[in-house]
């Protein structure tokens, strides 16, 4: 079913390019709704071209609307502020048409990660930034996927999250009758305990990661096994987060794992990967990776693998 790659395994679910036909309004009755897909505009419903200008200005302008049209969710990855700026002009586009029930699916919400200030200099980029523009466009509902802050739901109006028990769920079946689930931090139980108990795992060990204060780079981790704990040599070591960005905090779980001698298989479960450094370098410690494809339908990796609805 999945292809190998130098031993390892990146398995992800195809989550962001599911289309809705169809959705329940406010009397319970279907409406009739169309995709405008920003992403893959191939897949869209809703046919439109981009024009881009020499001085970096870019928009968009519809081709095509489809027959009926009741209601229209706006798709994007949102990976970054110029998925932003398409998203704006798709908005105004519809709204010069008159379509008034425009939502927006954005699985992954760029930002979460900034939701306070780190410096009084500075802004909380969620709440400052990228909070005040979606809530001007007034949709009528905001759809995303396991957000990496509660503050996007105080902050973004009308947010409604996807559960993520299909997805873990799902997980579970690729891994090991036989596993335990590795928390990168404490800051991360409450999202873990929920996770233990939609897989239905027990044991749960908290990792710690001490970081320079001056450089904030990690400088080492723990895995704290104590001399109780019966590690059984065949028990899959599942590491089990929301974002793998450049993938450090795991490979450094990874490497404090064997430091003290056990060789058991480490899996990666992650809601958002963006593997900014690529996945080459988690292979090199990860037995298998296991994410949605909420940020990228198409990974930069190009060895094939399959895409689990």
């Amino acid at each position: 079913m999945h292809s190998m790659w130098k031993g390892n395994t990146l398995l992800k679910q195809k989550m962001f390019s599911k289309r809705m036909s169809c959705k329940l309004n406010e009397k319970n009755n279907y409406t009739m709704n169309r995709i405008f897909d920003l992403s893959s505009p191939h897949e869209s419903e809703i046919i439109y071209e981009i024009s881009k200008f020499p001085d970096g200005q870019r928009d968009i302008r519809i081709i095509d609307l489809p027959i009926p049209i009741e209601s229209v969710t706006i798709t994007s990855h949102f990976q970054s502020f110029a998925d932003l700026e398409f998203i704006i002009c798709a908005k105004k586009c519809l709204d010069g048409i008159g379509i008034k029930d425009v939502s927006l699916f954005i699985p992954y919400v760029l930002g979460a990660r900034s939701d306070r200030k780190f410096f009084r200099e500075g802004t909380s980029y969620l709440r400052d930034v990228i909070a005040p523009i979606i809530n001007s466009m007034k949709f009528e509902h905001v759809t995303c996927f396991d957000p990496h802050s509660d503050v996007c739901e105080a902050v973004i109006n009308n947010l409604f999250k996807l559960s993520t028990t299909p997805f873990y769920t799902w997980a579970k079946t690729l891994l090991s009758e036989n596993f335990a689930i590795l928390s990168p931090d404490a800051g991360a139980l409450k999202k873990i305990y929920d996770v233990a108990k939609i897989m239905d795992c027990e044991r749960i060990f908290v990792c710690s990661k001490h970081r320079n204060i001056k450089t904030g780079k990690i400088t080492h981790t723990e895995v704290p096994f104590k001399s109780g704990d019966e590690i059984d040599r065949d028990m899959e070591m599942v590491i089990i987060d929301d974002i793998c960005d450049g993938g450090r905090t795991f490979t450094e779980i990874v490497k404090a794992v064997r430091s003290q001698g056990f060789n058991n298989k480490v899996s990666l479960i992650v809601s958002h990967g963006i593997f900014s450094a690529g996945t080459e370098i988690l292979f090199q410690s990860l037995d298998k990776i296991i994410c949605t494809d909420s940020y990228n339908s198409t990974h930069q990796v190009t060895e094939k693998y399959n895409l689990f609805k």
